[in-house]
This record gives structure tokens, sequence and C-alpha cells, in this order.
């Protein structure tokens, strides 16, 4: 009798767990499916994405590596203002560049009414690039300074770190870059391998129009 009633309740609970399991199936197949879908998308959007972040990581490689390459290429040599010493110079900028370099000078050159050259030099007394102030006939305190092309000097570039606006003109087929400040006029151009910076005192846009046709024409 025993053996009958607990086969009776087994076949009760089989049938009560096959009901309750008929309810909770389309909730089941139902998460199966949505499970199945999540991990589709996911391995839709990792391979949508991989080849997005394999072109980031190339641009950032190229970003990083081109300026360092091309710096290389150039031969690029960069100076801060801690680098150098300076000391005036016995012979005037023309002179002393006239065994290396073309210089440019313009015609009332030799006859200013005062000058002062100052040179500057690396660690092992290499010229890094030669200043010349001087006073021209018209009472203007210009300062120039030649260096190498391939020279970057802090000091020379200083001016041009923070300026408002910058402006281009061309003289001879020479492009010339000129900005000012609140007393001051500059322009920086190149030629034949060198580069020029030029600062006028208290100068506008006439005097340093007038200073670089004298200087390249």
């Amino acid at each position: 009798m025993d053996k009958k009633v607990q086969k009776s309740f087994e076949d009760e609970q089989r049938e009560h767990y096959a009901q309750l399991y008929e309810r909770i199936r389309p909730q089941v197949e139902q998460g199966i499916a949505d499970g199945y879908q999540k991990r589709q998308r996911r391995k839709k959007q990792l391979h949508t994405y991989l080849p997005i972040a394999a072109v980031l990581v190339v641009v950032l490689c190229v970003s990083i590596i081109l300026p360092i390459t091309l710096q290389q290429g150039d031969n690029i040599v960069r100076y801060d203002n801690d680098s150098l010493t300076q000391r005036n110079l016995p012979e005037t900028f023309k002179d002393f560049y006239s065994n290396n370099a073309k210089v440019i000078c313009p015609d009332w050159y030799d006859n200013v009414e005062s000058r002062q050259t100052v040179g500057h030099f690396d660690a092992k007394d290499n010229t890094v690039f030669v200043t010349e102030k001087v006073v021209d006939h018209d009472g203007n305190t210009i300062e120039y300074s030649c260096t190498k092309k391939n020279y970057f000097v802090d000091t020379l570039e200083n001016p041009w770190q923070n300026i408002i606006t910058e402006e281009y003109i061309q003289i001879n087929k020479i492009n010339i870059q000129y900005t000012s400040d609140f007393t001051n006029m500059y322009a920086r151009f190149e030629v034949d391998g060198y580069k020029y910076y030029l600062q006028i005192d208290n100068g506008d846009m006439s005097v340093l129009q007038s200073t670089l046709e004298d200087l390249l024409n």
C-alpha cells in the first residue's frame, strides 16, 4: 500500500513539474534567444570596433613617429637658451660670415652710426648664430641674426611663440613672415640654406618694409 501511495505521489509531482515547465517554457526560450542575440551583437560590435581600433593605433603611431622621422631626416638641432655662450666679436657680421655663407647686408651696411656684433656658441665653441645690432642712417635700431636652416634656436624663436597675428609679404621672390608686439617689429625668412631673423625696435611697417627691401633687393 505504501508503494502505491509513493508511486501516486511521484506521478503527481512529475505532472506538476511538467505543467510548471509548460508555463515557463516561453520565458526560458525567449531568454535563450535574447542571450544568443546579445552574443551575436557583441561579436558584430567586436568585428566593427576592431578595425576602427587598429586604424586609431596606426594613426597614433604615425602622429608620434612621423615628426621624429622628419626631424631626424632634416637633421634638426635644437638649442635652448642655457646651452649657448656668447661673446662680443671684433669683426662685423658681414666679415664673420664672409667665408661661411653668402650673407645678406643692405647697401648702407658699411656706413651705420654704430654696431654691436655678438656670437653665440655651443659647448664645442661652434658658431650657432651671430646677432648684430646697428643704428641705421635714419636712427632706427635694427637687430638681425643669421643661423643655419636646420638649427632651431629658442632665443630666436621666442618672439614668435605667443604672437596673435602673423602676416606674409614677398620681396624678390622670397617669402617673409612678419609680426609685431607692443613695441617691436619682427621678420624671418630663409635664403640659401640660412635663416634670418630681423627685429626693429619701436619700428612700424614702413620701416620694416624698407629695411627688408634694402636687404633683399
